[in-house]
């Protein structure tokens, strides 16, 4: 049996379809969401819905760019102090992060994956597959953060608004 060579093992098209899913559900969290919402901080040290949409589209861009052999470092402080966007304004972040991802459909192969990825502006150099595993975990992680900070403010509103006469 012949074996496929790493550039005909492109690996793109699968990864990049399984962060826009992720995007997708994304879009779901936060469409039908007001400014109070998105803005809203569940206690001091915590970050809004909008700083984590504005966050994951910055951090997984980066973490591609990575993943390819990119170095540009980001500018990570400016997520988290952007003043907060619509939805519809955020949407429009994902999209244009989902638009950058399509970048790497064709490209990503396994090579990518085993090749070393330094991060000079934290320096750290990791396999391909750290690089990756890390990016989507880190998602993940904020997905699930967005989703409960939407149910601790729909429980807030709840209880400013009191019982149902």
């Amino acid at each position: 049996m012949e074996r496929m060579s790493n550039e005909a093992a492109g690996i793109g098209p699968d990864v990049v379809a399984i962060f826009q899913h992720r995007h997708a559900y994304l879009r779901t969290l936060i469409a039908d969401l007001d400014p109070e919402a998105l803005a809203w901080l569940p206690g001091p040290d915590t970050t809004s819905i909008s700083n984590l949409v504005l966050h994951i589209a910055g951090s997984v861009a980066a973490g591609f760019r990575v993943l390819t052999g990119d170095t540009r470092e980001r500018d990570r402080d400016a997520e988290f102090d952007t003043a907060p966007l619509t939805a519809a304004e955020l949407i429009e972040r994902i999209d244009a992060a989902d638009r950058e991802l399509e970048r790497y459909r064709d490209g990503l192969t396994l090579d990518d994956l085993t090749e070393i990825r330094p991060r000079p502006g934290r320096n750290q150099a990791w396999p391909g597959v750290q690089v990756l595993l890390n990016n989507f975990g880190h998602l993940m992680e904020h997905i699930a953060q967005i989703a409960l900070t939407r149910q601790l403010y729909e429980q807030h509103r709840q209880e400013i608004a009191g019982p149902l006469p």
